[in-house]
């Protein structure tokens, strides 16, 4: 979403609508977080960032913006560690648990990515809060049906796929 808001149809191009991150901001951010929040191989926990000097909460402050400026994360939190958690006597649910610095750039983040969703997503998007996958599947049927009757080509595929992780063999899928 970030990238969205960057692009220049959003706003003039010189200024990001984001403000850049401080080290103030990770403090504040690190002090929102649980305190028992699950641990990635950096074995980092928010009272760490308290713990910091302030010149290098802003050193990491200007990690994520440099981030952000470059649209891509450095190639160490680019990985996740997976937990298998009992969902049932026969199946099981994978969570991840993002490397510490990408869990604060995201609670840094969040108040004013979810302000700008509700700014500028339609009814019809996907993954907005209070949007149904049934109100999605009728809304793109409906552009379907509509561009059949102006005589254009369509295609749609609608997949339910709720469940589609818990069904998928595991085993079998790290082996290939």
């Amino acid at each position: 979403l970030y990238l969205l808001m960057t692009e220049e149809l959003l706003f003039d191009g010189d200024e990001s609508p984001l403000h850049r991150l401080e080290g103030q901001d990770l403090l504040l951010t690190g002090n929102r977080m649980p305190p028992r929040t699950g641990h990635e191989a950096d074995v980092l926990r928010p009272c760490d960032l308290a713990l910091l000097p302030p010149q290098a909460r802003d050193e990491l402050a200007s990690l994520l913006n440099a981030c952000e400026d470059l649209g891509c994360w450095p190639g160490m939190l680019l990985y996740a560690l997976v937990a298998l958690l009992p969902k049932s006597l026969d199946a099981e649910r994978p969570i991840s648990v993002l490397p510490f610095l990408v869990r604060v750039w995201g609670r840094a983040r969040n108040t004013p990515i979810r302000e700008w969703k509700a700014e500028y997503a339609g009814f019809w998007d996907t993954a907005i809060s209070r949007s149904s996958s049934l109100r999605v599947a009728m809304r793109r049927a409906l552009v379907a049906e509509c561009h059949v009757s102006k005589g254009l080509d369509c295609a749609l595929a609608l997949l339910d796929v709720k469940s589609f992780f818990c069904n998928m063999n595991l085993t079998k899928l790290f082996a290939a």
